[in-house]
């Protein structure tokens, strides 16, 4: 395990129990956004599809930034056990401080069974995910491997030296899996940089993924404006654009993938059983 929490009660990197256990409740809890609405509709669309599709008693919703926060969601729980999922990519600030101190701020906290996963990003499957995705992006643009590099942008910081591990993780997996002649992580907030690792590739086609598991600001804007774009308007991700004899395409954020819920199910300790692969209509 990456990083160690101080408020994990009965951790455990995966729960053990099956799906169907009566009572048992599950909160993915997430960033959110109050600027970007979408960034809440992505993990609310996980949380249907977790209880629709693997049969748990209760998948609720909890956000840094909007509604219901990590404060206020366990007053929705009915049952005695919950499992919390942090819906981040990185064992960071957020998902190793924030998040259990809010939630055993909450009058309820004490009165259930409350178990942690790690986050999201840090599960086995998310390099492997990553990649299946990018592969899917140098066929749909028809990209040439030899001339191509990709970047896996994520936030990182310098509150939490764990911040940054998932995205090098994923980084190196695709490095070692020889889709293109050049790989490297960048970040938001710490180094390298974005707009520095853009400003120094000699490649001509470039795919920026980010490794994020929302639609936040950061992924709509701040990376495409870090990377030169005057306006992106409405655009929809991917996009690509052309920018002095270069093909730059930026992906949607990592957390949009419909093969995340199988992940998410995963951690809480259920295997897919026959589930759909369908996200709602705009989420793919």
């Amino acid at each position: 395990m990456i990083g160690e929490n101080p408020y994990r009660r009965w951790a455990c990197q995966t729960a053990t129990q099956p799906s169907g256990i009566p009572g048992r409740a599950v909160i993915l809890a997430a960033h959110g956004s109050r600027r970007q609405i979408q960034a809440g509709t992505i993990v609310q669309e996980h949380a249907r599809r977790l209880q629709a599709d693997h049969g748990f008693h209760q998948v609720a919703v909890a956000f840094r930034q909007g509604e219901p926060s990590f404060s206020k969601v366990m007053d929705f729980i009915t049952g005695p056990e919950v499992v919390v999922v942090p819906f981040f990519s990185a064992p960071g600030y957020f998902s190793q401080k924030v998040l259990p101190r809010d939630l055993s701020s909450n009058r309820r906290y004490s009165q259930l069974r409350v178990e942690f996963t790690d986050p999201v990003g840090t599960h086995p499957q998310i390099p492997a995910l990553v990649e299946r995705r990018t592969r899917e992006l140098f066929d749909r643009f028809h990209l040439t491997p030899e001339r191509a590099a990709v970047v896996i942008v994520g936030h990182g910081t310098g509150r939490h030296s764990a911040s940054g591990s998932s995205t090098l993780k994923v980084a190196n997996h695709l490095k070692e899996s020889g889709l293109c002649t050049h790989v490297q992580a960048a970040f938001l907030d710490d180094v390298p940089r974005l707009e520095e690792a853009y400003q120094n590739m000699s490649q001509d086609e470039i795919v920026v993924v980010p490794f994020f598991m929302g639609e936040s600001y950061h992924v709509l804007q701040d990376i495409p404006r870090r990377l030169g774009w005057v306006e992106t308007g409405n655009a929809s991700f991917p996009t690509e654009v052309t920018r002095m004899g270069r093909r730059v395409i930026v992906d949607r954020a990592v957390g949009l993938d419909p093969g995340l819920t199988a992940v998410l199910a995963e951690l809480v300790g259920c295997l897919p059983t026959g589930s759909s692969v369908r996200m709602s209509e705009g989420m793919t």
